[in-house]
């Protein structure tokens, strides 16, 4: 996996050929995927991740990874303002994790069981995905109401035959001017990237 885009260097290449105003290059984005390629600033510490979700190898994708641990007690909010900051960027989708350690996550149900109801009611365009990480394996797991109480049901792991991140909710800054200038930028950056790992 190879770091996220490289900011300055956006910077220059925006003056280059879209001139000023320059927008904000923020915030640093932890996921980019395209195609088969996934570009992480590795918060995980996951070296083989396969999505298994590479129909359209030209759809470019992020996600926002926030991990939850015992020392990591975050709101349940953390990281929705980044992930619909990730839209002006121009990418068919975004996504938001909210990665659980295991000893945390039977405390932490109902934080994101609140989280994907809140993304929803808005209609907000975001993919939401809550998963426990445990013995350095991703388990996404399906929070249900049951008894007026959050339940967990347990999907296959990351990585496997039987797992299958989907996309319902594409990004309507996509097709915007900045969000097209933004993806052009990416899109040769991820390009770059691309060449090198085959040279």
């Amino acid at each position: 996996m190879k770091e996220g885009p490289p900011y300055k260097r956006m910077k220059q290449a925006w003056q280059q050929k879209f001139g000023r105003p320059q927008p904000l290059f923020q915030p640093q984005i932890d996921i980019v995927l395209k195609g088969a390629d996934i570009y992480t600033l590795n918060h995980l510490r996951r070296q083989d991740i396969n999505f298994n979700t590479f129909e359209n190898e030209n759809l470019i994708r992020a996600i926002e990874v926030k991990r939850f641990t015992v020392k990591n007690r975050y709101p349940y909010y953390k990281g929705l303002d980044q992930a619909i900051a990730y839209l002006r960027f121009g990418f068919d989708a975004v996504a938001l994790w909210h990665v659980f350690d295991e000893e945390v996550i039977n405390y932490n149900i109902e934080y994101a069981y609140r989280s994907w109801e809140f993304i929803r009611e808005m209609a907000l365009p975001l993919e939401f995905t809550t998963l426990i990480l445990e013995d350095n394996n991703l388990y996404p797991v399906n929070i249900v109401p049951k008894n007026n109480k959050p339940e967990l049901k347990i999907l296959p792991e990351i990585g496997t035959q039987n797992f299958q991140l989907m996309w319902r909710h594409p990004n309507p800054y996509s097709r915007k001017t900045e969000g097209l200038r933004f993806r052009t930028l990416i899109n040769e950056w991820l390009d770059c990237e691309m060449g090198k790992g085959e040279g």
